[in-house]
């Protein structure tokens, strides 16, 4: 009986072993059988005739049938495969750039404002064919959007939400034909993507079919319009190619003239037509110092009626005044205060005499830094006009230099005036910067003397404009250039150095000029034209911030006249 168990229980072993040795052959078998089918790594580049030559076009790991006719080059390995493929194409667009770049180097100033005119009017010509295509194209399936405007717009009016649309529109692709021109629908401006004969347009439901093709339409004509300008910028750039380069220096070198440094640089300053220095203050710390350090008994001192003006001082030296200079100085005075960011076009100002400005306060007062206490009778100019000039002096030192009309004439070699208008500080100095640079044919030459920062320094806060677009100029020969090189020091700058600082400002510049030629607005500027200010509205000073402190002077002021009589006021300088 036992024994007979035992047998049972052998058998039953044996059988089972049996089984797991049938099963491990079938799995072994059908691996094997996958193995063998599995495709061979072959890792290789896939080859056809690119613009005349043969190139590489795709990478892969193994054979595929759809590429059995073309040329392939094999690998050792996939990893082999993919960097000469992709390394290969990156070095070739590395390569591609520096030679961009190198050949951009190579062109002048004027070559490079023409290359980016004649690049941007062939945009304007693909955009122009561009946006006729589409106003043909929604005339052409005018049936077709109709249909899909009256859809959505029933279907809003029925109160479904758009993420309902979008789903319901889903479906209905497969029946609706019109639905399936659908690409995207913009639930913020009502606007939806449509793919008409494969271009895609973007119309608003809110409108009709021809009033959408009219947007196209009115397009195609602010860009004709911009071709037109960009085409008359062409002609004015190649007019200024025409003219005969100016010598820089001699024997082809190029020699950076250094002006003598004065103590005067960094306030607004003149000197009059009767030869007199006038000094003015730029914000609150430069009318604290011009006042400590540099205004003397003998000198005479401008302050406009209303406050945010300069401290202005003619440095008389002991002699008299001709009434020419008080002009001078009174137009200096109100151009440069708050009356011209105002928009003002004249304004009345006083002078006194240097003892006559103090900082010592009424009893119980306090002055602020930048506000002046003037006791006694002062002597008024009505009506002053504002007005100011831009000139470049190239007799005695090579400078740009700035203040009343008159005297800027009587030193100046070439002159250009300005007066409350409509472009920013930064806009002019540019523009100012661009005329020179065009009219002596020598960007190189001005961007030494009469850079838009060193320009922006003689032009008041505030909106500006030109009286004239040419400068005017003396009759007078201008100096020679062996005399420039005579009078001042000068240092040889490398080609390379230059082209380094010139070239990033002049990239800007010819943008800026291009555009404002054709009509287009510089965005988020101008740049702040550049994130807020510019570099040289920063050396400029801060001259708002001083115009606000000074307006807040005003009550200090009035309380000052009641205590101490009509004969005291606190001037707001």
């Amino acid at each position: 009986m036992v024994e007979a168990e035992v047998e049972a229980v052998v058998e039953a072993e044996v059988e089972s072993i049996a089984e797991i040795k049938a099963e491990a052959e079938s799995v072994a078998g059908a691996e094997a059988s996958a193995e063998a089918g599995a495709p061979k790594l072959k890792p290789h580049h896939v080859k056809k005739e690119i613009n005349g030559k043969v190139e590489a076009f795709d990478v892969v790991p193994f054979d595929l049938v759809r590429y059995s006719d073309y040329e392939k080059e094999y690998f050792d390995s996939f990893n082999t495969a993919l960097d000469e493929f992709f390394g290969k194409k990156a070095l070739e667009q590395v390569e591609d750039e520096k030679q961009a770049v190198k050949k951009e180097k190579t062109l002048g100033v004027y070559e490079r404002r023409l290359l980016q005119q004649e690049e941007a009017i062939v945009k304007f010509e693909k955009d122009i064919e561009k946006s006729n295509a589409l106003a043909e194209a929604i005339y052409a399936n005018y049936q077709t959007i109709e249909e899909l405007f009256s859809v959505l717009n029933g279907a809003r009016a029925k109160g479904y939400s758009w993420d309902e649309i979008r789903s319901i529109l889903k479906q209905a692709k497969k029946t609706l034909p019109s639905a399936q021109k659908i690409v995207n629908i913009d639930a913020k401006t009502a606007t939806i993507q449509v793919d008409l004969d494969g271009l895609k347009a973007n119309l608003d439901i809110r409108k009709t079919v021809p009033q959408n093709a009219q947007e196209y339409y009115e397009k195609v004509k602010k860009l004709s319009k911009k071709k037109e300008g960009a085409i008359r910028a062409i002609e004015n750039t190649k007019k200024a190619m025409e003219k005969k380069p100016a010598k820089a220096a001699k024997g082809g070198r190029r020699v950076l003239a250094r002006r003598k440094k004065h103590w005067f640089d960094r306030f607004r300053w003149f000197v009059s037509s009767d030869g007199f220095l006038v000094v003015g203050g730029r914000d609150a710390d430069t009318n604290e110092d011009i006042f400590k350090k540099y205004m003397e008994k003998r000198d005479i001192v401008f302050h406009t009626q209303t406050p945010g003006a300069p401290l202005t001082v003619i440095k008389t030296g002991g002699k008299e005044v001709p009434e020419t200079t008080l002009q001078e100085t009174a137009q200096f005075a109100v151009s440069y205060s708050s009356l011209w960011k105002a928009g003002h076009f004249s304004g009345d100002c006083y002078w006194i005499k240097s003892e006559q400005v103090t900082k010592t306060p009424e009893s119980g007062e306090y002055l602020k830094k930048g506000a002046f206490v003037i006791r006694g009778e002062r002597n008024y100019f009505k009506d002053v006009p504002l007005g100011i000039a831009v000139g470049l002096e190239l007799k005695g030192e090579t400078r740009v230099i700035g203040g009343p009309a008159s005297a800027v004439k009587k030193h100046g070699d070439y002159i250009l005036e300005a007066v409350p208008g409509k472009f920013n500080q930064n806009d002019i100095s540019k523009k100012i910067y661009r005329i020179y640079a065009d009219e002596l044919n020598d960007p190189r030459f001005v961007k030494q003397i009469a850079s838009p920062d060193q320009v922006a320094m003689m032009v008041p806060p505030g909106e500006s404009d030109l009286k004239k677009q040419k400068p005017e100029k003396k009759a007078e020969k201008v100096r020679s250039e062996t005399e420039v090189e005579a009078g001042f020091e000068s240092e040889v700058e490398s080609e390379a150095e230059f082209e380094a600082e010139f070239e990033a400002e002049v990239k800007g510049e010819t943008e800026a000029e291009f555009e404002a030629e054709i009509g287009v607005e510089a965005e988020g500027e101008t740049e702040g034209e550049t994130e807020g200010e510019t570099e040289c509205e920063n050396e400029c000073g801060d001259e708002g911030e001083n115009e606000d402190e000074l307006e807040g002077e005003t009550e200090g002021e009035t309380e000052v006249e009641t205590e101490a009589g009509n004969n005291s006021r606190e001037a707001d300088v």
